[in-house]
């Protein structure tokens, strides 16, 4: 079955022109370059931006051969699960990148059904049965990669003047009423959804809310000490505005303070009077679900797993696929450190859009915030589909060797010291 139609031969020239001196084509000083025609360029028919898929070894992905694959098999699992559940017919996302779920179901019921007692023994195993393809679109094979965490409140499901803050499930209409100027953050923070029931939780600070709506999803502890998810369930429609500026006419000194989600929160508690009016800057808000299952559940609607779960746009990259990330984040003192691994497709967010753009998940806890509040670096990533669903590529290249994929340039540098080492230890134990 042909899951990739070609565009003329016109596009496809293009393309592999605009690749080819986008930067597909730098070797490592090491690598004596292929002289064998480049793969072909895959497109599938995607707008308003098209994707290239071009074939790669697998020893070719950045930090191929020292990732502790047995991390990400719980996330794998979790997608496997909810692919067999699929109809064999029902397309893996809402583009013909990922195939039709009957593509995935042979190799995901023998994932599911096997154990694996090493990370090499992982790492065989997908290398039998899955092809890597370098993602690429019309600007490049480089992309913004963010992060993000679960935040976590203090609430109750009962108003107290220590529990004075909602949070609001979506209006039945939520949907008609995007973007209406009645509903702005300010508008419903003054009571434009009052009386209609559709308080959810009470959190005991405005900004652990804001930071909140902020993630889209979290974690409350009620009174009792139990714990309930909080998800995402829509949005007024209202951009996102960061609230940056307005701190900074405020008397915010990023030099002094930083600009670390844990400086602003704590800048923000500190000024209880201006961070009202601050946070009003933002005109978005989120509306939320509840549940009492435990963990952190993403677009997929599976539970999350730290480190491992990538949030995409799944306009260009379907939910559940596997792919090897290469990026970097910056510690406390400005340096970066690279991040290769496999990470699985479970998330999206309002702000993750384009072919190649990620928000990797770090978890809950300060260690979690700390690190995705310095992430925001470039990257690439390559998608790994299966063997036997890729077949109908064009290429057919099921070993391709291409000489035109390149290690990227993110060296692992010494850790921080001083008051950070706890939580670059911690981190480190993560990753």
């Amino acid at each position: 079955m042909l899951y990739f139609s070609l565009r003329r031969w016109s596009l496809f020239a293009v393309g592999l022109a605009l690749l080819w001196s986008s930067g597909c084509s730098r070797f490592s000083g090491t690598e004596t370059p292929n002289t064998q025609p480049a793969p072909s360029l895959v497109y599938p028919e995607l707008a308003p931006e098209r994707v290239a898929l071009q074939p790669v070894e697998h020893y070719r992905l950045d930090g191929w051969q020292s990732d502790r694959f047995s991390q990400v098999l719980p996330a794998l699992q979790r997608s496997c699960k909810a692919y067999v559940k699929m109809p064999a017919n029902k397309p893996v996302g809402k583009t013909a990148l990922g195939g039709y779920a009957g593509d995935w179901h042979p190799i995901c019921k023998d994932l599911l059904a096997r154990s694996f007692r090493s990370d090499a023994a992982l790492r065989s195993y997908l290398e039998r049965n899955f092809n890597a393809y370098l993602v690429s679109s019309t600007r490049g094979d480089e992309g913004t990669f963010t992060g993000y965490y679960t935040a976590h409140v203090q609430a109750s499901k009962k108003p107290s003047a220590f529990y004075a803050t909602p949070l609001y499930a979506a209006p039945r209409n939520w949907k008609a009423l995007k973007g209406n100027a009645n509903l702005t953050r300010q508008a419903i923070e003054q009571g434009a959804l009052r009386g209609q029931g559709l308080e959810l939780l009470w959190v005991s600070d405005p900004v652990d809310a804001f930071l909140l709506h902020i993630q889209g999803s979290g974690i409350a502890t009620l009174p009792d000490g139990r714990q309930v998810s909080i998800r995402y369930a829509g949005n007024n429609g209202h951009k996102f505005k960061s609230i940056h500026r307005a701190m900074a006419a405020q008397g915010y000194d990023k030099s002094k303070e930083g600009l670390t989600m844990t400086a602003v929160a704590s800048w923000l508690k500190r000024h209880p009077v201006k961070a009202r009016k601050i946070m009003w800057e933002n005109p978005r808000f989120i509306y939320f679900s509840m549940s009492d299952e435990p963990g952190t559940i993403g677009a997929m609607g599976v539970p999350l797993t730290a480190t491992r779960s990538l949030a995409v746009d799944p306009a260009f990259i379907p939910l559940g696929v596997p792919l090897w990330l290469s990026t970097s984040f910056l510690d406390e003192q400005g340096k970066r450190h690279a991040i290769n691994r496999l990470m699985v497709a479970q998330d999206t967010g309002t702000a993750i859009k384009g072919a190649i753009r990620g928000d990797f998940f770090w978890g809950a806890g300060p260690e979690a915030q700390w690190a995705a509040s310095r992430m925001k670096n470039p990257g690439r990533y390559a998608i790994l589909l299966p063997k036997s669903g890729s077949q109908g590529l064009p290429s057919k290249q099921t070993a391709a060797k291409s000489g035109l994929y390149t290690a990227m340039s993110t060296p692992a540098l010494e850790p921080p010291s001083g008051a950070w080492r706890a939580d670059w230890a911690a981190l480190e134990q993560a990753l």
